[in-house]
């Protein structure tokens, strides 16, 4: 009698995202970065029947009518591409310019801090008023912090605005990607391991911590379905949803 060999997991990798050409297959597969966590879930609904014969109501047929997965990961890049695909949103960069002319509060008092349109400001003058006596300017905030009240003010402000990049939230429908997983099973002598999911959806993130006193980096939780792909064939090789491949080769 042979003995069976044990197999144990223990992975570290690398987690890519791609835009799905008509075919199914991934266009430009994107590494997302530090992933600490990557977990897929299986499930499927299923229909149970109990028979009415025996006086005990036992269940005599179990159906699969149902079929669903979905994939967890925590995100630790914060990269413009990540908080777009996570916020639903888009991202844009704002080239640098200048403003003339913006309006501020008819009434202002002492130490009311007032938000510019642009951050990353410089240059900046507001008619009659003098900076360090009359306001202050966080420069990279774009904030003014006027030190003395001004009533009935009808003065405007200018200033020059550097560059920034500007990710919006929920402006944006999620789109399926195909998600890849390279990695090794520290387990097993560093064997490699792929999975390809090829068809996901990803929720926006359940939290953006922006505050953090914990012993830890911040993550973004992404949650994604798995889709069935029906470009690819319900065979034993590739099937619909994904596949898990177990690669022999010598480091």
């Amino acid at each position: 009698m042979s003995k069976n060999k044990e197999t144990y997991y223990y992975g570290q990798g690398k987690v890519y995202l791609s835009k799905r050409d008509s075919a199914g297959n991934p266009v430009d597969l994107r590494w997302v970065g530090d992933v600490s966590e990557l977990t897929a879930t299986l499930n499927v609904e299923s229909l149970s029947h109990k028979e009415s014969y025996s006086g005990q109501r036992t269940t005599a047929r179990k159906l699969v009518i149902g079929t669903e997965g979905e994939v967890s990961a925590k995100f630790h890049e914060m990269s413009h591409e990540n908080l777009a695909l996570l916020l639903r949103g888009n991202t844009k960069e704002v080239d640098s310019g200048s403003v003339s002319g913006e309006k501020l509060p008819r009434n202002i008092t002492a130490d009311q801090r007032i938000a510019l349109v642009h951050q990353n400001v410089s240059n900046v003058t507001i008619d009659t008023l003098t900076e360090g006596e009359d306001f202050s300017v966080d420069n990279v905030f774009g904030v003014v912090t006027f030190l003395k009240p001004q009533s009935d003010f009808e003065q405007t402000i200018s200033y020059n605005y550097g560059k920034v990049t500007n990710t919006t939230m929920l402006t944006e429908q999620a789109e399926d990607l195909f998600l890849r997983y390279e990695g090794i099973n520290l387990a097993e002598n560093n064997q490699y391991q792929l999975v390809e999911l090829y068809k996901v959806n990803f929720e926006p993130a359940s939290a953006l911590a922006l505050i953090n006193t914990e012993n830890s980096l911040a993550a973004l939780d992404a949650k994604a379905a798995i889709l069935a792909d029906n470009t690819k064939a319900s065979d034993d090789t590739l099937g619909r949803f994904g596949r898990v491949v177990t690669i022999n080769a010598e480091m």
